[in-house]
């Protein structure tokens, strides 16, 4: 095995608190996007030319790539982002976290060499 369950608790924990900045982000650009393209369409009809107007295309194809990449990275972390944000996945997401902590106490009570390991018997203190 590659990871202590530990790390594979500890990732997925990451991952969902990083959803809400990924997505939240990406979120932000693209309706930034969407509001730029009445601007884009109003530049376009006052071109005079037909190289100012393969300027503004080109600019405007650009900008149109990096909006389809933020919406795909939004789409991506969309639904782990309402998973975590999910006030039903809350208390569920805490008992996680709770069994991340008991799980490092495992991991490092088991990387003791065993005949260093304390052991408390019953009735033992």
């Amino acid at each position: 095995m590659d990871k202590q369950p530990s790390e594979i608790i500890r990732d997925f924990l990451k991952l969902l608190d990083e959803s809400h900045e990924l997505y939240l982000n990406s979120k932000s650009k693209v309706d930034g996007f969407n509001k730029k393209t009445y601007e884009w369409t109003h530049d376009l009809e006052d071109c005079k030319n037909k190289s100012e107007r393969n300027k503004l295309a080109t600019a405007w194809q650009k900008e149109l790539k990096e909006r389809r990449k933020q919406k795909d990275i939004m789409k991506l972390y969309e639904g782990i982002h309402n998973f975590a944000s999910d006030n039903n996945n809350k208390a569920f997401i805490k008992r996680i976290r709770h069994l991340l902590q008991e799980q490092i106490k495992t991991e490092r009570h088991l990387a003791v060499i065993p005949e260093e390991r304390e052991y408390k018997g019953v009735g033992r203190r």
